[in-house]
């Protein structure tokens, strides 16, 4: 059995809780907007950076289900934020003021649970990118992911490529450039190089 020790903290999560923290960092960083010696022209970049993500998530829950321009608009407001949050949290944690109940209270704590990897299955959503397979993985605190594919109807899926990153391209031309393709995946978690968990659902995309 392999335990590892998932990091939880404010800049990454659901949705929901996303914005909730955003709305906790909005009002409180103002109770300690002295002590901080934060200016009034970072809160107005704070406000105006979280404004844009709840608009944004507004949006996207007002938009039809899995409308994919709403959920790219909230991606890339949260790929804005999400720096620009870190280098704050990094800035304010360096003040000589910051306490760590000051840490809790703007919602900038770390905390961290253990799960155990047998019961860990990868997850990954694939689009088409330059007409090649985009697939975003969701690490949860791995070294990443070993791909398995196959290919229009193949019996077997085969080793595809380790991925240690987020996003993996499978740049593999079409095996006929003239016929549509089926291509599909698998993928298992790996650490330390080890294979752990259990494997994925089928993902498949057409290209």
């Amino acid at each position: 059995m392999t335990v590892i020790r998932k990091r939880h903290d404010f800049i990454v999560g659901p949705e929901n809780d996303y914005v909730d923290k955003g709305l906790v960092y909005k009002t409180n960083i103002l109770i300690h907007k002295e002590t901080l010696d934060v200016t009034d022209e970072e809160v107005a970049e704070d406000n105006r950076l979280i404004d844009n993500v709840i608009t944004c998530k507004e949006s996207k829950d007002l938009a039809v289900a899995n409308s994919s321009a709403k959920i790219a608009a909230l991606g890339e407001a949260r790929d804005v934020f999400t720096p620009y949050i870190r280098s704050r949290r990094s800035k304010i944690m360096s003040h000589p003021n910051y306490t760590k109940a000051i840490g809790i209270d703007l919602g900038f704590d770390i905390t961290y649970t253990n799960q155990d990897t047998k019961d860990m299955q990868p997850m990954a959503s694939i689009n088409l990118e330059g007409g090649y397979p985009a697939i975003k993985i969701a690490k949860q605190g791995t070294n990443g992911v070993r791909i398995y594919s196959r290919r229009n109807g193949e019996t077997k899926f085969t080793f595809l490529d380790v991925c240690n990153s987020t996003k993996y391209i499978d740049i593999r031309p079409k095996l006929d450039d003239q016929l549509p393709e089926l291509r599909e995946y698998t993928f298992y978690y790996i650490i330390k190089g080890v294979q752990v968990g259990k494997e994925s659902i089928i993902y498949k995309i057409n290209l």
